[in-house]
């Protein structure tokens, strides 16, 4: 857990100095350190992506966080929609054995787009929480989603992987 902590801490400070579109690198990342880059940073740039998912107006950044043996945890970033670098940032911790942390990214639930019924086609969430906040969603506990690991059979194992 202290692993996981630090790591989301320092993807957190990385990400608020760099969030006010600074100039892009040679990596094509805005501003990314060589940190994040070690944590498999991937960015969705902001603006309009063709095809692209849920809330294409604000940058998006997802990879892994390295956890306990070979588990990693997936996260999903999406900036504040208002003044990202002076916004607050939430981490999101939703989940539990057999069941997404990402969830409730997509369900309406604070989250910053809502899949249609048909699960072919998302919109914003005019009353998400990154309306004015940073959010990171942590795909949790290890073995669900997006994360990998081993499922966890008990609560102790769950918090031990996260």
């Amino acid at each position: 857990m202290k692993i996981c902590t630090t790591a989301v801490l320092g993807l957190y400070r990385a990400t608020l100095d760099d969030a006010a579109s600074p100039p892009r690198d040679d990596g094509g990342l805005r501003g990314v350190s060589e940190e994040l880059r070690k944590l498999r940073v991937h960015e969705f740039g902001a603006g309009p992506i063709l095809g692209g998912i849920c809330d294409n107006t604000v940058i998006q950044l997802y990879g892994y966080l390295p956890g306990k043996g070979d588990t990693e945890l997936f996260y999903w970033f999406f900036e504040s929609r208002e003044d990202p670098r002076n916004s607050p940032t939430v981490i999101h911790l939703r989940g539990g054995p057999g069941a997404s942390g990402l969830t409730s990214a997509f369900s309406g639930d604070g989250g910053p787009c809502i899949v249609n019924d048909f699960g072919n086609s998302s919109s914003i969430n005019e009353y998400s929480w990154n309306n004015v906040a940073n959010i990171m969603y942590i795909d949790q506990p290890a073995g669900v989603g997006f994360s990998k690991g081993r499922i966890p059979k008990f609560s102790e194992e769950a918090a031990e992987s996260t």
